[in-house]
C-alpha cells in the first residue's frame, strides 16, 4: 500500500519539474538595442584584416563556414579524402585579407537554470569563393563581461574585422 503514495509522489515531481523548466529558455534579438554594445551594425560589411582559419561544412548539415581565428601558420588538417575533406563533411581552409562578411542579426539566448546566456551573430559572407554562404563568427569575437550581465558579451575584435565604410548614396 505504500508504494503507490510513493509513485504518486515522484509522477507528480517529474510532472512539476518538467512544467517548470518549459520556458526556462528564451531567446531575444538585440540588434539594435543600445545595452548591448557589441561594436556589430545589422546589415554593415566588415572586412577581415588578417589572414583567417575557417572550417567549411558541406551537406548533410546545410552548407556554413565557421571563422576559427587568426591564421597562425600551422599546417591546416587535411586528410587523405578527395578534395582534401577531413570528414565527409568538412574541410579548412584560409581566408584572405579582404575577405568580407555582413552582419544578418545579433541574438541573446538565455538560459535560466545557472547556466547563463550567450550571444551569437549571424552572419553571410560578402566576397570570395564563399559569397552568400552563412557564416558563424563568434569564434573570432572576443568575450567581454560587463558587471551587469551573467555572462560576456560576444563584441567585435578590431585586430580580425575592421567595419568597410559605407558606399556613398548616388
Amino acid at each position: 500500500m505504500p508504494v503507490m503514495p510513493y509513485r504518486c509522489s515522484v509522477c507528480l515531481v517529474l510532472i512539476l519539474g518538467f512544467l517548470g523548466l518549459a520556458g526556462c529558455v528564451s531567446d531575444r534579438d538585440i540588434s539594435n538595442d543600445p545595452h548591448f554594445p557589441t561594436g556589430f551594425k545589422v546589415g554593415a560589411v566588415y572586412r577581415i584584416v588578417v589572414p583567417t582559419a575557417a572550417s567549411v561544412y558541406h551537406k548533410p548539415f546545410g552548407e556554413f563556414i565557421m571563422l576559427i581565428g587568426p591564421f597562425d601558420g600551422r599546417p591546416l588538417p587535411r586528410s587523405g579524402k578527395p578534395g582534401g575533406l577531413v570528414t565527409d563533411y568538412q574541410t579548412f581552409e584560409v581566408l584572405p585579407v579582404g575577405t568580407q562578411i555582413r552582419i544578418t542579426q545579433i541574438r541573446r539566448f538565455y538560459a535560466y537554470l545557472d547556466v547563463g546566456s550567450e550571444t551569437t551573430i549571424g552572419a553571410i559572407m560578402a566576397s570570395g569563393p564563399h559569397e552568400g554562404m552563412a557564416a558563424n563568427i563568434d569564434k573570432i569575437c572576443r568575450n567581454v563581461t560587463y558587471p551587469d550581465m551573467s555572462n560576456g558579451l560576444l563584441v567585435r575584435d578590431p585586430s580580425i574585422l575592421a567595419e568597410e565604410p559605407a558606399k556613398a548614396a548616388q
